[in-house]
């Protein structure tokens, strides 16, 4: 970290003033920086220490469930002829408009950021993806971690008291984890983990370090507060689990909400659970569910898609895939906020940029819809994975099949970035489709007016409707929209 400071220093301080610096003296500034750091979180972790001891109080949870809708077994096919006879469009219903799909908190409008920069004195130059045999190795989505025990596994949870809770916490802040913590940072910045990932790999070295699950959660808890995020645990019925704060709503957790935050529980409880006062480490951050772009070892799969004599090859990175199968559900409208991996977009984004090049606004529309409605198989998540299940851009193109809700928001990824227009999310009580702004083209066709602003209907699971087409059964219902930011 000195060293770090030093290199700033050299980068932004003028030559004159720095041939002139007593460098002796900077590096001892630097290092009484460094203690102070070193100093604040260790009292941080005493003051946890001294909450864990204390009596944890009662509280009642809440559980979150994903909303269950009665999706169509099969999509809808466009009638033309019937099309024909049909007016030049309607406005339709609109129930609730939500601008930048504000549906949890402040959080969703900001620009995604990494967490606080928490600077974590290393013991050890060791580098983490390094086989070394005095280290433990932990095998990540393709990619290897090394780090040293430290004889860490050998600290026992004797009980869940409050007291043996504490002396086992204390026992970990006492002890050296220095190489752990460094996984997690270089995980963090050099290979742009997003936040849930992160969680992930430190529940997975907890699993490699101990069998309880109760010591897990507190290993855990530490890891991630020493790494910048808000965390904390509870008990039930005998059992210690940890608590994550997200930025997002995420379904399917009980949770909950202390000192204005939803705090969702990771695993299955029943009845009331204990935990203990407020904690002083409230300027750690919630996990933010959405992410850049992810550097992954890969391991590709591609599929040539066959769109009206037009073919169509795509390659996804099954690391990520079945890193995004380790991500909790949310929010439909939060799926839109994360970008197309990099393999997705040299191969599809690409390819579909170089089809529409020439064509008109209009044209181009139904390009993009036609293409999203004939390219996957149909069927409902009930059918597919036994429960209700939202897709990410990138496992759309790796399952066999998807619904209105995975075609929707690829179609609406899709419109964004190749066309640059705005789009709306348009969610029925039984059915997810969008509505996409023309500006100043025209075209005939059902429309919702959002903030002056005419969005033409989109339907990418009405199979082969253009733009402007609504499912006849639909569309005299009122509809709830998701602006997308």
């Amino acid at each position: 970290m000195i060293r770090l400071i030093f290199l700033v220093f050299l980068l932004f301080s003028p030559l004159k003033q720095l041939l002139s610096q007593d460098v002796k003296a900077f590096l001892e500034f630097a290092s009484s920086k460094e203690k102070e750091f070193n100093e604040f979180y260790n009292r941080v972790d005493k003051d946890i220490t001294q909450l864990l001891k204390e009596k944890w109080e009662m509280f009642e949870t809440m559980h979150s469930k994903i909303e269950i809708r009665k999706f169509p077994d099969s999509p809808v096919k466009f009638d033309e002829d019937s099309a024909n006879q049909k007016s030049s469009g309607s406005q339709l219903i609109i129930d609730s408009t939500y601008i930048n799909t504000d549906t949890n908190t402040d959080a969703d409008k900001e620009e995604i950021s990494p967490v606080k920069e928490v600077n974590i004195p290393i013991k050890t130059e060791k580098p983490v993806n390094t086989e070394n045999e005095d280290l433990s190795e932990v095998n990540f989505f393709g990619e290897k971690f090394f780090f040293n025990e430290n004889h860490i596994s050998d600290l026992k949870l004797i009980s869940t008291t409050e007291e043996e809770v504490s002396d086992f916490y204390k026992n970990i802040t006492q002890s050296d984890n220095s190489s752990i913590l460094r996984v997690l940072k270089v995980a963090r910045e050099k290979y742009s983990y997003p936040d849930w990932s992160v969680y992930l790999l430190a529940k997975k070295i907890s699993e490699q370090l101990f069998e309880d699950s109760g010591a897990r959660a507190i290993l855990e808890m530490y890891l991630l507060n020493k790494t910048g995020f808000d965390s904390r645990i509870c008990r039930n019925n005998g059992r210690i689990f940890l608590m994550i704060p997200t930025s997002e709503i995420i379904y399917g957790y009980s949770y909950l909400v202390f000192e204005g935050k939803d705090y969702y529980i990771m695993g299955n409880i029943t009845g009331p659970i204990y935990t203990y006062g407020k904690s002083t480490s409230n300027n750690l951050v919630p996990m933010n569910l959405r992410y850049n772009q992810i550097n992954l070892p890969k391991k590709l799969i591609s599929k040539t898609l066959n769109i009206s004599e037009v073919e169509i090859s795509v390659t996804v990175n099954k690391n990520l895939i079945d890193m995004l199968n380790e991500f909790p559900d949310m929010h439909f409208s939060s799926y839109c906020k994360v970008p197309f991996s990099k393999e997705l977009e040299e191969s599809l984004i690409n390819n579909l940029k170089d089809k529409t090049a020439g064509m008109g606004k209009v044209d181009a529309l139904n390009f993009l819809l036609k293409f999203v409605q004939n390219s996957f198989e149909y069927k409902t998540d009930n059918l597919q994975f036994g429960k209700e299940r939202v897709l990410f851009a990138d496992e759309i193109f790796h399952y066999p099949y998807s619904d209105c809700e995975d075609r929707s928001i690829l179609f609406s990824m899709l419109v964004r970035k190749i066309l640059q227009l705005d789009v709306a999310l348009v969610n029925y009580p039984n059915h997810l489709a969008t509505a996409v702004n023309l500006n100043t083209e025209h075209i005939n066709g059902d429309y919702f007016i959002i903030n002056g602003q005419k969005f033409i209907v989109c339907d990418p699971t009405y199979i082969n409707a253009p733009a402007g087409e609504s499912m006849p059964e639909i569309r005299e219902e009122s509809a709830k929209l998701y602006l997308l930011d």
